[in-house]
């Protein structure tokens, strides 16, 4: 890969498309489908794949992640 690659998800799908999933999932993906082999840092989140990037938190990590690479704890 030729930078650093955070990936983000939730863990808190809509109520009904949460019983699609085997474990959690943000609706859309499972936590663990959303991981990718090479990736730098991953985090999750308490929110569903369609309003994520509207959460403060979720934006303070993507800032966190730009200036040191890796997602805050």
């Amino acid at each position: 890969m030729p930078g650093p690659v955070g990936i983000l998800t939730g863990n808190r799908p809509a109520f009904v498309l949460g019983s699609f999933f085997p474990g959690p999932s943000d609706g859309k993906v499972s936590v663990a489908r959303a991981q990718l082999a090479g990736m730098t840092d991953f985090l999750v989140l308490p929110y569903g794949h369609a309003l994520i990037m509207r959460h403060r938190p979720v934006l303070a990590q993507v800032a966190y992640f730009l200036a040191n690479g890796r997602f805050q704890r």
